[in-house]
């Protein structure tokens, strides 16, 4: 566990998966009680999560790393595809408009205005098996979770 300003400087911060697996977890809560009502954002992924950090919040992550964005190589697709992960739209994926495919019956897809992780952030979500379309906006974020988005040409 980090602290804010004390271990760790605020800002947003690029969190990768070691195992590539969901066994990935980040946590940040406004107190070390470790009480569930503490709790500001968490989650368990595969591949990547932007996280921005306020002074005196705390953070706990397992089976990932954390380097501030400034810091980290922007993401790039693989073979025209992005698959799990959190993108930031305008540096990783342009503006626009695009397919996303499922790689099983309960994929799921969130489109995010910030990147603090709490529900007041999301513009859409949804799970779905097949395809979408969906549009994505400069200074969004985009998170894929057992789907993959299809580069435009």
């Amino acid at each position: 566990m980090y602290k804010v300003g004390k271990d760790i400087s605020a800002g947003e911060y690029l969190i990768t998966s070691n195992s590539g697996s969901y066994a990935s977890y980040y946590e940040v809560t406004s107190d070390s009680t470790g009480n569930a009502d503490s709790i500001l954002s968490n989650d368990i992924f595969s591949g990547t999560r932007y996280i921005t950090l306020k002074n005196g919040q705390y953070i706990k992550i397992e089976d990932s790393t954390m380097t501030l964005a400034k810091y980290a190589k922007a993401q790039k697709a693989k073979n025209g595809k992005f698959g799990n992960g959190m993108y930031k739209i305008g540096l990783e994926i342009p503006a626009g408009e695009y397919i996303i495919m499922s790689n099983s019956s309960d994929a799921y897809y969130e489109v995010r205005n910030d990147s603090l992780g709490n529900a007041e952030g999301i513009v859409t979500n949804d799970t779905f098996s097949g395809r979408r379309y969906i549009t994505v906006e400069e200074g969004q974020y985009l998170i894929l979770n057992d789907c993959y988005l299809i580069e435009n040409e």
